[in-house]
Parts: structure tokens; sequence; C-alpha cells
């Protein structure tokens, strides 16, 4: 009812709150052919635009559907929870996804368009009103959001992600564990070092 087409949705992650699930439906669809490289079975189709459906986490709670503002690919959310009758979840959000779609393709060789990249988004599901608000956190590349585990679902105040010098997470340069303060202090970064290449952070607790 939903996607009215014969492609699948390509769909990779969800998030949960306490008491919700967030299934998160983007507009890039595959078709499976015999004939065809895995690539050329993608599509990117912006004008389906970015849904987000949620749903109570209990047998049988119906589906509600959540349009956002902007059409972009989300591999990874980072964390959600529920505060004041709204779903607050933080996610990568790749703002041009064909750029996205011919990046996998040319990365081993050093071939990434500029925009191919991920930059932080924080969306807000209004459970009461049905709509979606969206604002972008930082202009540079961010992948791979984490945080401590047993606050996923409930409001946390730092999240951790691989973090980019520039726009592009893909393009060559100085790949950074970066810090987050969601309530407004500053952000720390780790640089690993010349000829090191950080990937998805695990937290660990101190004691």
């Amino acid at each position: 009812e939903v996607l009215d087409t014969p492609y699948s949705v390509m769909m990779h992650d969800l998030a949960i709150t306490e008491h919700y699930v967030v299934v998160l439906l983007c507009p890039v669809l595959f078709e499976l052919a015999e004939d065809k490289p895995f690539r050329d079975m993608l599509r990117w189709a912006p004008e389906r635009g970015l849904k987000f459906g949620v749903r109570a986490r209990r047998p049988g709670a119906p589906l509600r559907w959540f349009d956002a503002p902007t059409p972009v690919y989300i591999f990874h959310p980072g964390n959600a929870y529920e505060a004041g009758g709204k779903i607050v979840m933080d996610a990568c959000s790749y703002l041009d996804g064909q750029a996205l779609l011919d990046g996998l393709v040319g990365v081993r060789a050093g071939r990434v368009p500029e925009r191919a990249g991920a930059v932080p988004f924080l969306y807000e599901l209004d459970l009461a009103a049905g709509t979606c608000r969206e604002r972008q956190l930082d202009d540079r590349g961010v992948e791979f959001p984490r945080l401590d585990d047993r606050l996923v679902g409930r409001r946390n105040r730092y999240g951790y992600a691989v973090v980019a010098d520039g726009p592009n997470f893909f393009l060559p340069g100085g790949l950074r564990i970066v810090k987050y303060d969601r309530d407004g202090g500053r952000s720390h970064y780790h640089d690993f070092g010349r000829g090191h290449l950080p990937g998805e952070p695990v937290f660990v607790p101190r004691t």
C-alpha cells in the first residue's frame, strides 16, 4: 500500500524506543534480476520521499507512517527515544542517494562523487500531530553512529561516530572518532594518526 511498485525497498536498519519501533522506508529501490550486476538492480527514487513507520512494541499494534521533509537514504540511525509525546531520532542521512550508489561502485578505484557522504540529522516524530520535523546537525561527513548500549531506546547525552574533515566520508583524508554532546557541550575528537583508518566505534564502560 505504501510502496505501490514492482521494486523492493533496500532496508538496512531500524530504531527502537522504550515503547516503539521505528522502521525506515528510504527511496532506494532494487529489482532482483539474474542477468544484472547488483549495482544495476538499485535505483534512487527521491520522488517517493523518506517515510518512517512507527508501531508500538506489542503484538498486533498498527503501523503509522510519517513523511520526512527531505528525501534521503539512511544506513544507520544513532539512537531514538521518547520525549514529550515525540520520538527523537538521530541518523546519518545521505542527501544525494544517486551519488551514494555511484560511490559504492567507484570507491575501490578512488572515484567517489563529492556528495556521496552522509551528514547527521535529527528527526522529531510528533505522535499526536502525525508530523515529522528534521534538522541537520553538521556539515561534515559522518557515519557509524553509536552510543552506550545500555541507553539504547532511552535518552542519551553522548553519541559517538566516525567523522570526516569535510563533507564526503568516502574521499581520502582525515577520519576521526567524535564524541557528541546532545546537551550542547563541545565535541571531543580522537585522531588515530597517519596511516590509521577508524571504523565503527564501540563504547566500553570505564568500570
